[in-house]
């Protein structure tokens, strides 16, 4: 009978622990725009976007997301192409991360390519710990090498920002392709293992990837952003759930 009372007690306790953990993620938004691309090169410039009635709602994960490997020709408004885009992937989760995968082709010309998600807002995390990751590869397509080179205002091809534009981690400054390789691959971790403190109470996310790609190469790339309470806080709402089973 004690044993019996003891299992029902740890069940409850089980029950009330989850919940707790999963409050901080109760609900989540996203702006109208949820991705786009801007592509500036000296032959034009054109852009595409998504909107929130493009993406699928994943009730059993709590996640919008969205993918597609066709092969996008991005025109400018006398119907030139300046980039072609494809395999666009992405997912907002509500417990919150961001997910950002891509590749492009450069025009004739040199391009300037400004990737933005929309911006996942949520119920307050405090004391918020992150962490992020990308990663690059470029291809030479012409053989007279490839460059890419980050720019965003800190100079790198990849931020996770928090807050508005609070940065939280800036990624992949540059990559080269030498003549006669064909393609290279970077990539970058912050931190380099587990989480890492953000160093104020987060309320939204959004990630933004600019990067200057040389004429008729590829770039492709994938992105990874999420924010987490720190595991004190975690702790001190457990504590809170079962002092109220004790109470009971």
């Amino acid at each position: 009978m004690e044993l019996k009372k003891l299992f029902a007690g740890l069940k409850r306790t089980l029950v009330v622990l989850v919940a707790i953990a999963a409050a901080p993620f109760a609900s989540a938004d996203l702006t109208e725009v949820v991705f786009s691309i801007k592509g500036v090169s000296d032959t034009g410039a054109a852009t595409y976007s998504l909107t929130m009635n493009d993406l699928n709602w994943q009730r059993s994960q709590d996640q919008w997301d969205w993918s597609s490997d066709a092969s996008i020709d991005v025109k400018d408004g006398d119907g030139e192409t300046v980039f072609t885009l494809s395999n666009v992937s992405m997912f907002f989760r509500a417990d919150p991360q961001i997910n950002l995968s891509f590749s492009v082709q450069a025009g004739n010309a040199d391009t300037i390519f400004s990737i933005t998600s929309g911006t996942l807002s949520f119920d307050t995390i405090q004391n918020a710990q992150g962490q992020a990751s990308s990663a690059f590869t470029v291809t030479d397509t012409n053989n007279n090498g490839a460059t890419l080179t980050g720019g965003n205002d800190d100079g790198n091809g990849y931020n996770a920002y928090y807050n508005g534009l609070n940065l939280f981690a800036g990624q992949i400054p540059s990559l080269s392709v030498p003549v006669g390789t064909q393609s290279k691959s970077t990539s970058d971790n912050y931190p380099a293992d587990g989480y890492a403190a953000v160093g104020a109470d987060v309320s939204d996310m959004a990630a933004k990837v600019k990067f200057t790609l040389s004429a008729r190469d590829l770039a492709s790339g994938t992105t990874q952003y999420e924010i987490v309470p720190e595991p004190s806080a975690l702790a001190l709402l457990a504590l809170g759930g079962l002092s109220m089973l004790r109470r009971k």
